[in-house]
């Protein structure tokens, strides 16, 4: 997946009407992202801190794919 050194922090740095100004941050690099509330938590508010992963559908796939057979082996060795 993600390198650590290539991970993708933002945070909201203010929040205006329905828009939130999103704040990404890497080790070299600043951008602003201007994005309607609606696409992020319910309970968002300013300062708030994300870790922002791209991952293209195939990958999605896999990482969710791995993740049910993890829950399903838990779940049938009763741990």
């Amino acid at each position: 997946m993600s390198k650590p050194d290539l991970q993708l922090t933002c945070n909201i740095d203010r929040i205006e009407n329905d828009k939130a100004v999103l704040c990404f941050f890497s080790r070299d690099n600043r951008q602003q992202l201007i994005l309607s509330k609606k696409y992020l938590p319910k309970d968002s508010k300013e300062g708030d801190v994300f870790n922002v992963e791209f991952l293209s559908e195939s990958q999605l796939t896999t990482k969710n794919k791995n993740l049910a057979q993890e829950i399903l082996k838990e779940i049938l060795n009763g741990k």
